[in-house]
């Protein structure tokens, strides 16, 4: 398990559009190459989902969590088993569905926006934000860690 520090960055992240504050953007997963992430290159913007916490060598700049609230309104995740306590005391923002009153730090992910410019065939994260990259105007995207393994994914 990495070590995880937090950094300056974190809370002081843009919480509307445009979200990104370099031309560089790292998704970062939980698989093993995550390791060749950017984590201390300050030009890369670093957003992962919270599941990947864990292995982070610096606190990301966005979380993400776009699943539907019946998937984090409950605290058993086993990755972490006080998943939604954690959630409302972020202090880094996290785009979601809706920007929920009890999650302080939550972003509405700009759907709409996105669906308008792309055809709707999202099927994860990473995809997800992709998408929202294209739109911010980043022009280098890095996908560290994103190996899925799920034929759903």
């Amino acid at each position: 398990m990495g070590r995880f520090v937090i950094a300056e960055q974190g809370g002081t992240t843009r919480r509307r559009a445009p979200f990104f504050r370099t031309k560089k953007l790292a998704i970062i997963g939980c698989t093993l190459s995550r390791k060749y992430a950017p984590w201390h290159d300050p030009s890369w913007t670093i957003v992962t989902h919270c599941s990947a916490r864990q292995w982070c060598e610096r606190e990301p700049d966005w979380y993400m969590d776009l699943h539907p609230r019946s998937c984090f309104g409950k605290e058993a995740k086993s990755w972490n088993p006080k998943y939604y306590t954690w959630l409302q005391n972020l202090q880094t923002p996290i785009f979601m569905q809706e920007p929920w009153p009890d999650i302080p730090m939550a972003v509405r992910y700009p759907r709409e926006r996105i669906l308008a410019e792309f055809r709707a065939y999202f099927t994860n994260h990473c995809a997800w934000m992709i998408a929202l990259g294209m739109t911010e105007g980043v022009h280098t995207v890095g996908l560290f860690g994103c190996q899925y393994g799920a034929a759903s994914e």
